[in-house]
């Protein structure tokens, strides 16, 4: 399902499972989904978004726990930095 503005709101079946499973703040989420984009998505494209916005919490859970199981080499395996010339050039 894509609204009317573009947004993919297909939520995973882990985002409509953590959608429900962890109702903490849900009705915050939806709130917040309800004031920024009111008039552009419906209730039940609401509702999609907020699936989606609890699988990416749910994401970055996951994410964050097995960051504690890497070693370093693991972790710079991971790591890339981009635009480390940024920060040299302001202090010029």
């Amino acid at each position: 399902m894509t609204s009317s503005n573009g947004f993919d709101l297909n939520p995973s079946w882990l985002a409509r499972f953590a959608y429900h499973v962890l109702p903490l703040r849900r009705e915050i989420v939806l709130q917040n989904i309800r004031t920024a984009f009111g008039g552009e998505l419906d209730g039940a494209e609401q509702k999609k978004l907020a699936q989606k916005f609890y699988g990416h919490l749910w994401l970055t859970l996951a994410e964050n726990i097995q960051l504690g199981w890497m070693n370093s080499r693991q972790l710079k395996a991971r790591l890339r930095i981009e635009g480390r010339e940024h920060p040299d050039k302001a202090g010029e």
